[in-house]
């Protein structure tokens, strides 16, 4: 009993000899002992602790079978069920190498080949694990499925695995989103099978609930590319251009300023719609705003000026302050 207490009181204590023991309670102790020093560890993560910390996930064995399923235990004072345990094992995980990606990988470049092997294989056991859960209404099983996509990216898994099983579970919202925070951690070519495949996730979450669109929002901001600020616009017609943050983001990440056409509206040769019309420009387009002209007209619509503009296409052509919205970084 004094152990019990002791373990749940460490959770506020300091140094570093305070999550060693805990450690060591968690890999060897009575149950209940074992349980509150798993709690108290969160407190005193370091990347130190990932071996030890595989080693005590592998001994977990979440049910697999319909026939088999174990309560959860209302109870906070009693054991939690397996996969309770084992959420709580691959948050850690996901929480020790999120401070390791900000540390700029120091510790990452420390771990042997052997150990990053062994970390990257049971990240992939849990993730099918859950699919398990999933099945038999786990509701753990999904965070667990969420915090493994993402450490799987952090680690340097390759896109096509975290890809395949997403596009498996796409009918799951969460692990849609999910998904595509992971994928939001690569940078990939455009033009590549990985990122056609991303973005046909992405637009496929444009159209679900906030938490999908969220997501997908967050991967093309990173994509900093015209084309991707186009196809985000286009899903967005509706919405004020940039209040978004997530645009706004993205619209701030591509050089130069951004602009989105607001209304079905003709791009000409020269200023104040004169010259030839090179093409009529889509309402919520983006478009790349080269510069303001050099006068104007003050009894003109919107400010009297033109805006020299650049599509996704490559076409150039100046069009009227009252038919473009601009992104407001540089104006």
């Amino acid at each position: 009993m004094q152990r019990l207490y002791a373990a749940r009181a460490a959770a506020n204590c300091t140094g570093p000899s305070i999550g060693d023991g805990l450690l060591a309670i968690v890999l060897g102790d009575h149950p209940d002992v074992q349980e509150a020093a798993l709690i108290s560890l969160e407190t005193h993560l370091h990347p130190g602790y990932l071996p030890a910390l595989v080693e005590f996930g592998k001994s977990i064995q979440p049910v697999d079978s319909a026939y088999l399923m174990q309560e959860r235990e209302p109870m906070p004072d009693l054991p939690r069920a397996s996969w309770q345990k084992k959420k709580q094992v691959y948050r850690y995980i996901h929480a020790v190498l999120e401070k390791e990606r900000k540390s700029s990988g120091e510790s990452r470049g420390m771990r042997s080949k052997d150990f990053q092997q062994k970390l990257v294989l049971f990240l992939k056991q849990g993730l099918y694990e859950s699919r398990s859960g999933m099945r038999l209404y786990f509701s753990e099983s999904r965070d667990v499925a969420c915090y493994n996509l993402d450490s799987l990216a952090m680690v340097g898994e390759s896109p096509n695995y975290i890809l395949e099983f997403v596009e498996s579970e796409a009918d799951n919202p969460g692990i849609l989103a999910c998904g595509l925070y992971a994928m939001a951690r690569f940078r990939m070519n455009h033009d590549t099978g990985e990122y056609n495949r991303t973005e046909a996730l992405a637009s496929r979450a444009l159209k679900g609930d906030q938490l999908t669109r969220k997501a997908a929002r967050q991967w093309y901001a990173g994509q900093p590319e015209l084309g991707s600020l186009t196809r985000l616009m286009r899903s967005f017609r509706k919405i004020l251009p940039f209040n978004e943050p997530e645009i706004r983001t993205l619209a701030r990440a591509l050089p130069g300023t951004q602009g989105l056409i607001n209304r079905k509206a003709p791009m000409y040769a020269n200023p104040f719609s004169s010259g030839p019309v090179i093409r009529v420009l889509s309402h919520g387009e983006a478009v790349d705003v080269l510069r303001r002209s050099t006068g104007y007209d003050p009894a003109g619509p919107g400010d009297g000026y033109s805006y020299l503009v650049k599509t996704e296409d490559g076409l150039t052509g100046w069009v009227a302050s009252e038919h473009l919205i601009t992104e407001s970084k540089k104006n």
